[in-house]
């Protein structure tokens, strides 16, 4: 789609005094007139504050040299060189925020021109840093402009014509960058549309033909995997799914938007991992093991196999010694494991993690089958008196003597507390076990308690989200409650980052549960804030920053399309695509 044809043959004198004048006051002179889509954009740019008058680069670190996006374009414009030999025009590729990744010129003048205006690799051209121009109109509508004069919103661009147009990706047809063509106004052409149209779909077509590459790395990956014909496999990308019989008779009611999550969550973990996924129809929750496929040293897809019945119940075995918590993914057994060793050879252990991680949980249901003493720690507390209850309890004849809130002590308490350990534990004695909260900003394992225990990191939440399906499930009916939850809902649900894990969990599915204590919980059936969370995979900070205005604006506004567009500053069209882009499903909620 184009918003326009080119440049028109003269400019209005007072079109510059239009946009200062808009820019002060929120309105137009009266008596102007300005294109629909500049004042769009005018009124996104006032909205966002844009900077007038220049921004600072951003360091060439920060630009992806390396990308699929950037190659695509280098081949585009190379079998396009001629055409800017022969024309007093620059190019730049931007990516989907509106940053400079690459340029291309051959004219003096209009290099020098882009270097004073910052449109240089790293810096941003995005609405919300330079205002109006052809990047972020592209961006934004998703369609062919160009922005001529006075019509871009910095005030030192009155000599630049610019033209735009958008990059989809080829699967998913979201926007992930931009083609635009620079000139001076007076050089501005028509011609500059038809280039940018033409890089940009010759840039698609490459990116096509990458993926079309990915597909043939999975189908080698699949012959490779697919030994015995009667063993299921599955090779997964982002965009593609090879298997066999087994795998299909296996899988058949297997969501595939959860397997195209299940290759991703393989190509950025470490390695190989369990992961359990739930049937689409709710009959049956799946073991699945996902290993990486990996090309050249890169990570391409994944290979999923289903688990025999057998293997998958030795999983479960793993952590019956918490037999009141749910729980079979890596992360889980593996702390199951290390405090079965610790039991086994009695070793003092601290239990350490995030605030609602389940430390507390942990600590019940290690002390509902032994003797236990359970001393609480609060800051301020006489230390002395503390200290007389450490060496008592740790002397005592109980199986268990449990510490919690130890990062409440103040270091000269910790000392204390740790000198007391020390001096009245036995292997003879009851079992030690503390626990200590850190915050998410410190690194996984940090614990100030310094003894010769041992210290057991209690997963995270997003760390365990193959969990997910048996702790909703878990906590439902800790609500009292007799519900299904979808897979569309459950996926969502991994998603988003969990602030208090599955304290925050809890809360959601008593909100939840109050209002439908029977049934199943669909997508449409979370609150819109969840949904805006739990947008496509892949998204950046600023999509999900995006995702939750748009859903904050939905809500204030009572699910008006209308006046939510309005609020934000942008069209209802922009924001139907905006939804539409982002993977908000937001239809069908009611607020």
């Amino acid at each position: 789609m184009t918003s326009d044809s080119g440049p028109s043959s003269s400019q209005p004198a007072d079109l510059a005094h239009a946009r200062d004048y808009f820019a002060a006051h929120g309105r137009l002179p009266e008596g102007t007139h300005v294109r629909d889509v500049i004042l769009q954009s005018w009124r996104r740019s006032r909205h966002h504050a844009a900077d007038r008058a220049g921004i600072a680069v951003a360091t060439p670190s920060q630009v992806p040299v390396d990308s699929a996006l950037v190659h695509a374009a280098r081949e585009a414009v190379a079998d396009r060189w001629s055409w800017l030999t022969d024309l007093p025009h620059a190019l730049v590729l931007t990516d989907g925020e509106g940053r400079v990744l690459e340029r291309w010129a051959d004219d003096p003048s209009i290099t020098a021109a882009l270097d004073g205006l910052r449109i240089v690799p790293g810096a941003s051209q995005s609405e919300s840093a330079v205002g109006t121009s052809s990047v972020g109109i592209a961006l934004e509508g998703g369609l062919d402009v160009g922005v001529w004069g006075a019509e871009h919103y910095r005030s030192d661009a009155a000599d630049l014509a610019s033209a735009g147009s958008p990059v989809l990706q080829p699967v998913t047809r979201r926007v992930i960058g931009t083609i635009n063509a620079y000139s001076r106004l007076v050089h501005a052409s028509p011609l500059m549309l038809a280039l940018v149209h033409e890089v940009a779909r010759s840039v698609e077509d490459a990116l096509t033909h990458r993926h079309a590459e990915h597909d043939r790395d999975i189908v080698e990956a699949y012959l490779e995997s697919i030994e015995d014909s009667s063993e299921p496999v599955l090779c997964v990308n982002e965009h593609s799914i090879v298997g066999n019989a087994a795998a299909a008779a296996r899988l058949e009611s297997l969501d595939q938007t959860m397997l195209w999550e299940l290759a991703s969550r393989t190509i950025s973990a470490d390695g190989p991992f369990l992961a359990w996924v739930s049937l689409a129809d709710g009959t049956d929750t799946v073991a699945v093991t996902c290993a990486p496929i990996e090309r050249e040293g890169r990570v391409v897809g994944a290979v999923l196999r289903p688990v025999p019945s057998a293997q998958a119940e030795s999983a479960h075995a793993a952590h019956r010694l918490l037999p009141d918590l749910v729980g079979a993914s890596p992360a889980w057994l593996r702390l199951c494991e290390r405090i079965d060793r610790s039991l086994v050879e009695r070793r003092p252990m601290s239990l350490v993690g995030e605030p609602g991680v389940g430390k507390s949980a942990v600590v019940a249901a290690l002390a509902r089958s032994r003797t236990t003493v359970t001393l609480i720690a609060h800051s301020g507390s006489d230390e002395a008196a503390w200290l007389r209850q450490v060496d008592a309890a740790v002397r005592s004849e109980v199986e268990l003597v449990v510490m919690e809130n130890l990062h409440l002590l103040s270091p000269a308490e910790l000392v204390g507390t740790t000198r007391a350990l020390s001096r009245s534990w036995r292997t003879d004695g009851p079992q030690l076990l503390v626990t200590w909260t850190r915050s998410r900003s410190q690194p996984p394992g940090a614990v100030e308690v310094e003894w010769s225990g041992d210290n057991h990191e209690v997963p995270a939440l997003r760390n365990r989200l193959e969990d997910l399906p048996m702790l909703l499930d878990a906590i439902s009916r800790d609500h009292g409650a007799h519900i299904e939850w979808s897979p569309e809902a459950v996926q969502a649900l991994s998603r988003v980052p969990w602030a208090a894990n599955l304290r925050s969990l809890a809360i959601l599915v008593g909100r939840l549960t109050r209002d439908r204590p029977s049934g199943t919980i669909r997508l449409d059936h979370l609150p819109a804030e969840i949904r805006a969370s739990a947008t496509h995979l892949g998204l950046s900070g600023l999509d999900r920053v995006e995702a939750q205005a748009i859903a904050k604006a939905l809500t204030a506004a009572n699910g008006n399309k209308k006046r939510a567009a309005d609020m934000l500053g942008i069209a209802r069209s922009t924001l139907y695509r905006k939804i539409q882009a982002l993977g908000l499903d937001l239809e069908n909620t009611t607020y």
